[in-house]
């Protein structure tokens, strides 16, 4: 009687953790592929910040970007914004130039990348006089991947 349950035990153990081995790679296919780092001159000095995603879902994301110059005291309006739209299946690989509002090169600093699964009209954000809704019109929602790093090279006083 014993013998007889430890077998049935041991047989769905083993069906369960088939099925989950089954599953796991068919999971992984759907998740989105990201990637961030920085691209160097010959110098050794960043010129771009850049971004790689692959969209395995079947909606848009959507990539927000921010990079940082050393000393700034207000990231929101001193730091540089951007965005990009990733569709449902394309990948894409987008290259953010290391420059201040000035133009003036960031060699000294940090940035951090975010991918985002929905994006909000300002009439509709929680606070429509947030910076990014005065800003762009719209605020981004329901993070899914972050990431960030220091902007660094040979020559970084600036």
């Amino acid at each position: 009687m014993v013998r007889k349950f430890w077998t049935r035990l041991s047989f769905r153990l083993v069906v369960v953790c088939a099925i989950i081995a089954l599953a796991l790679p068919v999971a992984a296919l759907a998740q989105t592929l990201f990637q961030a780092g920085l691209e160097y001159d010959a110098n050794g000095n960043p010129t771009h910040l850049v971004v790689t995603v692959k969209n395995n879902e079947t909606t848009e994301i959507y990539i927000g970007a921010s990079i940082y110059k050393k000393g700034i005291t207000d990231p929101l309006v001193q730091g540089v914004h951007s965005y990009a739209t990733v569709g449902p299946g394309e990948s894409v690989t987008k290259k953010y130039t290391l420059k201040d509002a000035n133009g003036d090169a960031i060699l000294a600093g940090t940035y951090e990348v975010a991918l985002w699964g929905k994006k909000i009209p300002k009439e509709q954000a929680a606070d429509p006089n947030y910076y990014f809704c005065k800003k762009w019109g719209f605020v981004f929602d329901q993070e899914k991947a972050y990431t960030s790093g220091w902007v660094m090279g040979l020559n970084a006083t600036k």
